[in-house]
């Protein structure tokens, strides 16, 4: 905003930003009960097991693993999930090159 002189102070730009690329959203291959099995914030590899979903009996049905590896940003925490719903964001921080 300062840039367009709405506001005459503010942050400073960044000097290093960081892009998060790629980035995949994992969603919930069935309908059930979720556990998660990471928090936000944490990273992870490729292949590392996110939560898995049990039916409404505790019958394990899918486990969800992390297709990339990178940053956890965010994990749903509601226990009830349906099939293609969101479960967690991973993203894979690359620092800007200056070219």
């Amino acid at each position: 905003m300062r840039q367009w002189k709405m506001l005459e102070s503010g942050p400073e730009p960044l000097s290093q930003p960081v892009y998060l690329d790629p980035s995949a959203v994992v969603t919930s291959p069935a309908t059930g009960i979720l556990y998660p099995h990471v928090e936000p914030d944490r990273m992870v590899e490729q292949g590392t097991v996110l939560a898995h979903v049990t039916d409404f009996f505790g019958q394990a049905l899918a486990e969800i693993r992390a297709p990339i590896g990178g940053l956890v940003l965010y994990v749903v925490a509601t226990p009830p999930i349906s099939q293609g719903q969101p479960v967690a964001c991973i993203g894979t921080p690359r620092a800007r090159t200056n070219s």
